[in-house]
């Protein structure tokens, strides 16, 4: 949790993993639209940091797009809980 808050190419990473034959996966990735991520993000950037968010859609797409062939997708408080399968 909190890995990709910050990594701006994520599909690289997801690529990587799925290249080393990983049949399934759990990832999370933080909610675009929450009361937190609005205070997150300024606090965060204001000190250089930069700090990603995603929809649901985009989270699916990220492991489709790596070779993954089904993914479901979980609602957490402010992350969303996505599993990857290759069959």
């Amino acid at each position: 949790i909190g890995f990709f808050d910050y990594i701006k190419e994520p599909e690289v990473f997801l690529e990587k993993i799925h290249r080393m034959s990983a049949e399934q996966v759990v990832f999370s990735f933080p909610i675009r639209w929450t009361l937190r991520s609005l205070s997150r993000w300024l606090r965060l950037n204001l000190n250089h940091c930069p700090v990603y968010f995603y929809n649901a859609s985009e989270c699916v797409r990220l492991l489709a797009d790596a070779g993954w062939r089904s993914a479901t997708l979980h609602r957490l408080s402010r992350d969303y809980l996505v599993r990857g399968r290759s069959d």
